[in-house]
């Protein structure tokens, strides 16, 4: 059984309001850089642990009703979105006593109560583990100079969030590669820059999106942006990095088409065909996502996933799902 692997470091889905086989050209900045991306998910649950205690392990969750990848949205009735926000609640809290929690779990909301409970080096803790914030590497799809946005990734930043708080995407460079074989997708290894170019401000099922400061970009040349009914089996191209910051055209086949006339996932199933790409990466790895994909000159959709069997195979996502024009 072939499996699938997001490609990116590290639902309700938004359908927007495209017309696939709109007439009017539109262009666009193709991508292709490496980025560094860091978003704002909300307080997530990633695991659970007892409490060690003068009197020796405690759950506080034994009459509780949490799971790994809840998202905690209050406690004790106060909106939470850090875990400083998690911390200073439950620092202001006893030994002992008892808080409400409310949980998002698949879209429903959980209301349940936590202990909290004075470990033996005189902290307060929930027994619980989270994040609040997902950093990793992708790839930049486009830039449209018509709004000043961008697109990247061709996916969800993660499998499970669908809204976020915030972020920003910043450039990196890529300065080492983990080779893909067959059952462990590769990655790109890369130093993430410091500077800022660009806000993320939303996540859905086709990539995260944003403002971006293209300064430094608007010499690129113009790409047209294909419908789905242009794309076509056979010969195309990825761009991406493999190498420092630089971008690259590699060699693809467009091996089967999935004839979506609604937004949706893995509509462009793909084969690596450049020996000098596999030769580097031994197919599609992780960081490689949200790179376009380019056909008869114009931009027709992202690197989204490996096939983890082969990775010499990967999907993409049809561009039309990801640019609202």
């Amino acid at each position: 059984k072939k499996l699938s692997f997001l490609l990116f470091i590290l639902s309700s889905i938004l359908l927007l309001n495209y017309n696939i086989y709109a007439s009017e050209k539109y262009y666009v900045i193709p991508g292709g850089d490496s980025i560094g991306i860091e978003v704002e998910t909300g307080v997530y649950v990633t695991g659970k642990f007892d409490v060690n205690t003068l009197n020796g392990k405690i759950n506080p969750l034994e009459n509780s009703d949490i799971e790994k990848d809840d998202l905690i949205t209050e406690i004790n009735d106060v909106k939470v979105k850090t875990i400083e926000d998690v911390i200073k609640i439950i620092n202001q809290e006893k030994d002992g006593n008892e808080i409400s929690i409310k949980l998002l779990r698949n879209n429903k909301i959980i209301n349940t109560k936590v202990k909290v409970i004075t470990s033996d080096k005189g902290k307060n803790s929930i027994g619980l583990y989270v994040k609040d914030k997902i950093v990793g590497v992708g790839t930049l799809t486009f830039i449209d100079p018509n709004n000043n946005t961008f697109g990247a990734l061709g996916h969800s930043v993660s499998g499970k969030v669908d809204d976020i708080y915030g972020g920003e995407i910043y450039l990196s460079s890529i300065e080492g590669i983990r080779k893909s074989i067959p059952g462990i997708p590769g990655e790109k290894r890369a130093v993430i820059s410091e500077s800022v170019i660009g806000k993320v401000d939303k996540n859905n099922k086709y990539g995260i999106y944003g403002k971006i400061d293209i300064n430094e970009l608007n010499t690129r040349k113009l790409i047209e942006v294909g419908n789905v009914s242009d794309v076509k089996l056979g010969n195309a191209s990825i761009v991406t990095v493999t190498n420092k910051n630089i971008k690259e055209y590699y060699d693809i086949e467009i091996v089967e088409l999935k004839n979506q006339v609604c937004a949706d996932l893995k509509g462009i199933k793909f084969k690596i065909v450049d020996d000098e790409l596999l030769e580097k990466t031994g197919g599609i790895i992780q960081g490689m996502s949200g790179s376009p994909i380019i056909q008869d000159g114009k931009l027709i959709g992202a690197v989204s996933h490996v096939i983890v069997d082969n990775p010499e195979y990967g999907y993409g996502v049809y561009i039309d799902w990801m640019i609202n024009r």
